[in-house]
Protein backbone atom coordinates (compact mmCIF):
# COMPACT_ATOMS: atom_id res chain seq x y z
CA UNK A 1 0.00 0.00 0.00
CA UNK A 2 1.17 3.53 -0.66
CA UNK A 3 1.83 5.71 2.36
CA UNK A 4 1.13 9.42 2.07
CA UNK A 5 2.30 12.23 4.36
CA UNK A 6 -0.31 14.26 6.16
CA UNK A 7 -1.15 17.77 4.93
CA UNK A 8 0.66 20.85 6.22
CA UNK A 9 -1.78 21.62 9.03
CA UNK A 10 -1.05 18.25 10.66
CA UNK A 11 2.65 18.94 10.44
CA UNK A 12 2.17 22.20 12.32
CA UNK A 13 0.17 20.38 14.99
CA UNK A 14 2.99 17.86 15.33
CA UNK A 15 5.55 20.58 15.99
CA UNK A 16 3.65 21.84 19.01
CA UNK A 17 2.35 18.49 20.24
CA UNK A 18 5.65 16.67 20.36
CA UNK A 19 7.20 19.30 22.64
CA UNK A 20 4.27 20.07 24.89
CA UNK A 21 1.77 17.21 25.21
CA UNK A 22 1.44 13.65 26.44
CA UNK A 23 -1.30 11.04 26.47
CA UNK A 24 -3.07 9.05 29.13
CA UNK A 25 -2.65 5.57 27.68
CA UNK A 26 -5.11 4.08 30.22
CA UNK A 27 -8.02 5.85 28.53
CA UNK A 28 -7.30 4.58 25.01
CA UNK A 29 -10.50 3.19 23.51
CA UNK A 30 -8.96 1.34 20.57
CA UNK A 31 -11.18 3.10 18.03
CA UNK A 32 -9.80 3.41 14.49
CA UNK A 33 -9.90 6.38 12.19
CA UNK A 34 -8.66 6.68 8.64
CA UNK A 35 -8.82 10.36 7.74
CA UNK A 36 -5.47 11.65 6.44
CA UNK A 37 -6.22 14.98 8.10
CA UNK A 38 -5.46 13.38 11.44
CA UNK A 39 -2.16 12.45 12.99
CA UNK A 40 -1.06 9.56 15.16
CA UNK A 41 0.50 9.46 18.60
CA UNK A 42 2.22 6.19 19.48
CA UNK A 43 2.77 4.71 22.93
CA UNK A 44 1.51 1.91 25.18
CA UNK A 45 -2.09 0.67 25.07
CA UNK A 46 -4.14 -0.84 27.86
CA UNK A 47 -2.77 -4.34 27.14
CA UNK A 48 0.79 -3.17 27.75
CA UNK A 49 1.78 -3.34 24.10
CA UNK A 50 4.41 -0.90 22.90
CA UNK A 51 2.20 0.12 19.99
CA UNK A 52 -1.09 1.93 19.74
CA UNK A 53 -2.43 4.57 17.42
CA UNK A 54 -4.43 7.53 18.59
CA UNK A 55 -5.64 10.26 16.28
CA UNK A 56 -5.80 13.99 16.79
CA UNK A 57 -7.28 16.58 14.50
CA UNK A 58 -5.98 20.17 14.55
CA UNK A 59 -4.55 19.63 18.03
CA UNK A 60 -7.78 18.46 19.72
CA UNK A 61 -7.79 15.00 21.34
CA UNK A 62 -10.40 12.44 20.37
CA UNK A 63 -13.22 12.53 22.91
CA UNK A 64 -12.55 10.27 25.85
CA UNK A 65 -8.78 10.54 25.69
CA UNK A 66 -7.05 12.87 28.13
CA UNK A 67 -3.78 14.71 27.71
CA UNK A 68 -1.28 14.41 30.53
CA UNK A 69 1.85 12.65 31.76
CA UNK A 70 4.89 11.48 29.86
CA UNK A 71 5.70 12.74 26.39
CA UNK A 72 5.34 10.31 23.54
CA UNK A 73 6.48 10.24 19.97
CA UNK A 74 4.24 11.42 17.16
CA UNK A 75 4.28 10.72 13.46
CA UNK A 76 2.46 12.37 10.60
CA UNK A 77 0.25 10.58 8.09
CA UNK A 78 1.04 7.00 9.17
CA UNK A 79 -1.91 4.68 8.36
CA UNK A 80 -2.93 1.74 10.50
CA UNK A 81 -0.73 -1.26 9.75
CA UNK A 82 -0.81 -4.71 11.29
CA UNK A 83 2.60 -6.23 12.08
CA UNK A 84 4.13 -5.69 8.66
CA UNK A 85 7.62 -5.61 10.16
CA UNK A 86 9.38 -6.80 13.28
CA UNK A 87 10.07 -4.15 15.95
CA UNK A 88 13.53 -2.68 16.25
CA UNK A 89 15.82 -5.30 17.85
CA UNK A 90 17.87 -4.37 20.92
CA UNK A 91 18.50 -0.70 20.09
CA UNK A 92 20.94 1.32 22.16
CA UNK A 93 21.22 5.02 22.95
CA UNK A 94 24.38 6.63 24.30
CA UNK A 95 25.93 9.97 25.13
CA UNK A 96 29.31 10.48 23.48
CA UNK A 97 31.35 13.10 25.32
CA UNK A 98 34.19 13.24 22.75
CA UNK A 99 33.32 13.59 19.06
CA UNK A 100 36.90 13.51 17.80
CA UNK A 101 37.33 9.74 17.82
CA UNK A 102 34.49 8.20 15.81
CA UNK A 103 32.97 7.92 12.35
CA UNK A 104 29.23 7.73 12.99
CA UNK A 105 28.53 6.48 9.46
CA UNK A 106 29.95 3.12 10.52
CA UNK A 107 27.60 0.41 11.77
CA UNK A 108 30.36 -1.25 13.78
CA UNK A 109 30.43 1.20 16.68
CA UNK A 110 31.25 -0.39 20.03
CA UNK A 111 31.36 0.78 23.64
CA UNK A 112 35.05 1.54 23.16
CA UNK A 113 34.14 4.16 20.54
CA UNK A 114 31.70 5.99 22.82
CA UNK A 115 33.62 8.23 25.23
CA UNK A 116 31.72 8.27 28.52
CA UNK A 117 33.64 11.10 30.16
CA UNK A 118 35.59 14.23 29.40
CA UNK A 119 37.69 16.61 31.47
CA UNK A 120 36.28 20.13 31.63
CA UNK A 121 36.63 23.26 33.71
CA UNK A 122 34.03 25.85 34.79
CA UNK A 123 33.43 28.14 31.85
CA UNK A 124 34.13 25.47 29.23
CA UNK A 125 31.56 24.90 26.47
CA UNK A 126 31.23 21.16 25.84
CA UNK A 127 29.79 19.62 22.66
CA UNK A 128 28.26 16.16 23.17
CA UNK A 129 26.31 13.82 20.91
CA UNK A 130 23.31 11.60 21.59
CA UNK A 131 23.94 8.50 19.50
CA UNK A 132 21.62 5.68 18.37
CA UNK A 133 23.21 2.29 17.86
CA UNK A 134 22.01 -1.05 16.50
CA UNK A 135 18.76 0.31 15.08
CA UNK A 136 16.81 -0.81 12.04
CA UNK A 137 14.48 1.18 9.80
CA UNK A 138 14.38 4.20 12.11
CA UNK A 139 11.65 6.70 11.18
CA UNK A 140 10.97 8.69 14.36
CA UNK A 141 12.61 9.09 17.73
CA UNK A 142 12.35 10.89 21.04
CA UNK A 143 14.74 11.00 23.99
CA UNK A 144 15.03 13.12 27.12
CA UNK A 145 18.47 14.34 28.20
CA UNK A 146 18.84 14.93 31.94
CA UNK A 147 21.56 16.92 33.73
CA UNK A 148 22.18 18.91 36.92
CA UNK A 149 21.12 22.51 36.12
CA UNK A 150 23.32 23.84 38.93
CA UNK A 151 26.42 22.29 37.38
CA UNK A 152 25.64 22.49 33.65
CA UNK A 153 23.74 24.96 31.49
CA UNK A 154 22.20 23.81 28.21
CA UNK A 155 22.98 26.47 25.61
CA UNK A 156 22.03 24.99 22.22
CA UNK A 157 20.90 21.85 20.43
CA UNK A 158 21.30 20.84 16.79
CA UNK A 159 20.35 17.97 14.52
CA UNK A 160 23.78 17.97 12.88
CA UNK A 161 26.90 19.99 12.15
CA UNK A 162 27.88 19.59 8.52
CA UNK A 163 30.97 21.76 8.95
CA UNK A 164 32.34 19.14 11.31
CA UNK A 165 31.10 16.30 9.10
CA UNK A 166 28.44 15.31 11.64
CA UNK A 167 25.24 14.51 9.75
CA UNK A 168 21.84 13.95 11.37
CA UNK A 169 20.91 10.28 11.42
CA UNK A 170 17.53 10.56 9.69
CA UNK A 171 19.19 12.36 6.75
CA UNK A 172 21.69 9.56 6.27
CA UNK A 173 19.87 8.00 3.29
CA UNK A 174 18.78 11.27 1.70
CA UNK A 175 15.54 11.75 3.61
CA UNK A 176 14.08 15.04 4.85
CA UNK A 177 13.51 15.31 8.59
CA UNK A 178 11.13 17.26 10.81
CA UNK A 179 13.73 18.25 13.41
CA UNK A 180 12.07 19.72 16.48
CA UNK A 181 14.27 22.35 18.13
CA UNK A 182 15.81 20.87 21.27
CA UNK A 183 13.49 22.08 24.01
CA UNK A 184 14.09 22.52 27.74
CA UNK A 185 10.93 21.02 29.21
CA UNK A 186 11.96 21.30 32.87
CA UNK A 187 15.02 22.38 34.85
CA UNK A 188 17.74 19.94 33.84
CA UNK A 189 15.64 18.20 31.16
CA UNK A 190 15.91 18.72 27.39
CA UNK A 191 13.72 16.89 24.87
CA UNK A 192 15.06 15.74 21.48
CA UNK A 193 12.49 14.69 18.85
CA UNK A 194 12.70 14.09 15.13
CA UNK A 195 10.81 12.30 12.33
CA UNK A 196 11.19 11.59 8.64
CA UNK A 197 8.83 13.41 6.29
CA UNK A 198 6.53 10.92 4.58
CA UNK A 199 6.97 7.18 4.97
CA UNK A 200 9.62 5.86 2.60
CA UNK A 201 11.19 2.72 4.03
CA UNK A 202 14.21 3.09 1.76
CA UNK A 203 15.09 6.38 3.48
CA UNK A 204 14.87 5.04 7.05
CA UNK A 205 18.43 4.42 8.30
CA UNK A 206 19.95 1.36 9.95
CA UNK A 207 22.96 0.95 12.18
CA UNK A 208 24.46 3.89 14.07
CA UNK A 209 24.03 7.64 13.88
CA UNK A 210 23.67 10.97 15.66
CA UNK A 211 20.25 11.78 17.12
CA UNK A 212 21.27 15.23 18.29
CA UNK A 213 24.19 17.48 19.21
CA UNK A 214 24.11 19.56 22.37
CA UNK A 215 26.21 22.39 23.80
CA UNK A 216 26.57 22.64 27.57
CA UNK A 217 28.40 25.28 29.58
CA UNK A 218 30.16 23.99 32.69
CA UNK A 219 29.04 26.10 35.65
CA UNK A 220 30.91 24.29 38.40
CA UNK A 221 32.80 21.09 39.10
CA UNK A 222 30.53 18.67 40.89
CA UNK A 223 29.91 14.98 41.47
CA UNK A 224 26.57 15.58 39.74
CA UNK A 225 28.17 16.63 36.46
CA UNK A 226 26.52 13.80 34.57
CA UNK A 227 24.41 13.69 31.43
CA UNK A 228 21.91 10.82 31.26
CA UNK A 229 19.22 9.62 28.84
CA UNK A 230 15.62 8.78 29.73
CA UNK A 231 12.36 7.85 27.97
CA UNK A 232 14.13 7.00 24.71
CA UNK A 233 11.69 5.66 22.10
CA UNK A 234 12.27 4.64 18.49
CA UNK A 235 9.54 4.09 15.87
CA UNK A 236 10.12 2.32 12.57
CA UNK A 237 8.39 2.94 9.23
CA UNK A 238 5.66 0.43 10.07
CA UNK A 239 4.62 2.19 13.27
CA UNK A 240 6.28 -0.24 15.67
CA UNK A 241 7.30 1.71 18.78
CA UNK A 242 10.18 0.42 20.87
CA UNK A 243 11.26 1.79 24.23
CA UNK A 244 15.05 1.76 24.38
CA UNK A 245 15.98 -0.19 27.48
CA UNK A 246 19.77 0.08 27.15
CA UNK A 247 21.02 3.63 27.52
CA UNK A 248 24.33 5.04 28.69
CA UNK A 249 25.23 8.54 29.79
CA UNK A 250 28.38 10.55 30.26
CA UNK A 251 30.15 12.62 32.89
CA UNK A 252 32.34 15.70 33.10
CA UNK A 253 35.29 15.27 35.40
CA UNK A 254 37.40 17.96 37.00
CA UNK A 255 40.17 19.09 34.69
CA UNK A 256 43.58 18.08 36.03
CA UNK A 257 45.01 18.08 32.52
CA UNK A 258 48.14 20.13 31.92
CA UNK A 259 47.52 22.85 29.32
CA UNK A 260 48.98 21.60 26.04
CA UNK A 261 49.13 17.94 27.16
CA UNK A 262 46.87 16.71 24.38
CA UNK A 263 47.45 12.99 24.91
CA UNK A 264 46.94 13.27 28.68
CA UNK A 265 50.13 11.47 29.70
CA UNK A 266 51.16 14.16 32.16
CA UNK A 267 53.96 15.74 30.14
CA UNK A 268 54.20 17.82 26.99
CA UNK A 269 56.14 15.98 24.30
CA UNK A 270 56.60 16.00 20.55
CA UNK A 271 53.57 13.70 20.38
CA UNK A 272 51.39 16.57 21.57
CA UNK A 273 52.70 18.79 18.78
CA UNK A 274 51.89 16.05 16.25
CA UNK A 275 48.38 15.65 17.68
CA UNK A 276 47.65 19.36 17.41
CA UNK A 277 48.79 19.38 13.77
CA UNK A 278 46.64 16.33 13.00
CA UNK A 279 43.61 18.00 14.55
CA UNK A 280 44.20 21.10 12.42
CA UNK A 281 44.48 18.96 9.27
CA UNK A 282 41.42 16.87 10.17
CA UNK A 283 43.39 13.61 10.21
CA UNK A 284 43.22 12.82 13.90
CA UNK A 285 42.31 9.21 14.77
CA UNK A 286 43.12 9.08 18.47
CA UNK A 287 41.58 10.56 21.58
CA UNK A 288 42.43 14.17 22.37
CA UNK A 289 42.20 15.76 25.81
CA UNK A 290 40.14 18.77 24.81
CA UNK A 291 40.48 20.14 28.34
CA UNK A 292 44.19 20.67 27.57
CA UNK A 293 43.45 23.59 25.27
CA UNK A 294 45.11 26.82 26.37
CA UNK A 295 42.19 29.25 26.09
CA UNK A 296 39.27 27.27 27.57
CA UNK A 297 37.31 26.91 24.31
CA UNK A 298 37.74 23.10 24.11
CA UNK A 299 39.16 23.49 20.59
CA UNK A 300 42.59 22.42 19.44
CA UNK A 301 44.26 24.63 16.83
CA UNK A 302 47.24 26.75 15.89
CA UNK A 303 47.53 28.30 19.37
CA UNK A 304 47.92 24.88 20.97
CA UNK A 305 50.47 23.78 18.34
CA UNK A 306 52.61 26.87 18.90
CA UNK A 307 52.26 26.55 22.67
CA UNK A 308 53.47 22.94 22.61
CA UNK A 309 56.36 23.80 20.29
CA UNK A 310 57.50 26.50 22.71
CA UNK A 311 57.17 24.11 25.64
CA UNK A 312 59.48 21.71 23.82
CA UNK A 313 62.34 24.19 24.12
CA UNK A 314 65.38 22.55 25.84
CA UNK A 315 64.98 24.62 29.00
CA UNK A 316 61.48 23.20 29.52
CA UNK A 317 62.30 19.52 28.98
Amino acid sequence: MQLKPAPFNSVMVLLSLICCLGVNADSLSGDRFTSQSHMIVSGKNETGSDRYQLFFEMGHPVQGNQMRGARYLAQVGLPLLENEAEPVSEPLASVDMDLSTIDYDSSGVSDRDIEADIAAKPGNIVLVAVVARNVSNLDTYQVEVHFDPESLMFTAGFEDNLQKGLKGYLKQNGGISLWMPATKVAPGVVNLSNALVGNNIALAPDGTGILGLMHFKVLQQSENNRISLHHARFIDSYGNCRQVETVSGGSLTGSDVIPGDLDGNGIITLADVVISLKVISGKINSRVELGADINNDLKIGIKEALFDMNMRAPSRQ
